[in-house]
């Protein structure tokens, strides 16, 4: 270095000309470390310190910096934001589980009503297939939901998890909540229509029948008293709903004779 220039200017120096050459990215590393032990890194310095072991894979170190970054901080909402990074390297990079859950517990006693710590929490419940977190989680984030079409994702996503855990009028109950905000429309009569046969299969058609009567699908509609027929063993049930099918057949689709062969029977 020139007279008078420090070590530590010039390890700055040499660690910024690094960066600006991606792959030079370990000899960066190498100044930015030396820096460090020398004379400390500036805030900034120590998050491109950091961003470069993320992109080195280097997750240990990674954890490190934000661990630094942390016991620097003063604002609660900067921690979570932190805490929230360590977990992320915790589940994708370094798999630890434990400790990933550790974190989120953390961020959950600086805020308890943070509703993203309950993605990372999913994250480590599906790595770990522990079915139950996933739908204790996916419960408390319906109370964060942004808008119905968000609200009717997260409860189709819980629906397909009560079935996996074996609770299939749990699963039914979310599928049919979905179906009745008329967002997720297709997916949600998907789910619903499993269910016109076996178990609950009653509750189904009902709420299959109320939605294509709400939206004016007469044709779906008489399909789904078919099937709601051919399902029954209670004469006064059959006969209300072929009462139902030559109504529509009558005063919906215009069709006289499906109408006459529906009151016949």
């Amino acid at each position: 270095p020139e007279s008078g220039e420090s070590e530590a200017g010039y390890l700055r120096i040499l660690a910024a000309l690094r960066t600006e050459e991606p792959d030079r990215a370990e000899s960066s590393v190498i100044y930015f470390e030396q820096l460090r032990a020398l004379d400390g890194l500036a805030p900034d310095e120590l998050q491109l310190l950091g961003d470069m072991y993320q992109t080195l894979g280097r997750w240990a170190d990674r954890i490190g910096v934000y661990e630094e970054q942390l016991a620097a901080s003063t604002e609660p909402s900067d921690q979570v934001e932190i805490l929230l990074s360590i977990g992320g390297v915790y589940v994708d990079g370094l798999d630890q589980l434990d400790e990933a859950r550790a974190v989120y517990e953390r961020v959950l006693a600086l805020d308890p009503e943070n509703h993203r710590v309950l993605h990372g929490l999913i994250s480590v419940a599906e790595k770990t297939g522990d079915v139950p977190s996933q739908i204790e989680c996916l419960q408390a984030m319906l109370r964060f939901g942004e808008g119905p079409a968000e609200v009717a994702a997260l409860q189709i996503q819980l629906g397909a998890l009560e079935e996996a855990n074996g609770d299939r009028l749990n699963a039914l109950g979310c599928f049919i909540e979905a179906l009745e905000l008329n967002v997720a429309t297709p997916s949600a009569v998907e789910a619903v229509s499993r269910y016109l046969t076996g178990d609950h299969s009653d509750i189904a058609s009902d709420a299959l029948f109320t939605h294509y009567q709400a939206t004016e699908q007469w044709l779906p509609a008489v399909d789904v008293l078919r099937r709601r027929i051919e399902a029954s063993e209670d004469t006064v049930a059959i006969a209300e709903s072929y009462g139902l099918m030559a109504r529509i057949y009558e005063e919906q689709l215009e069709s006289d004779s499906e109408a006459f062969d529906a009151y016949l029977a």
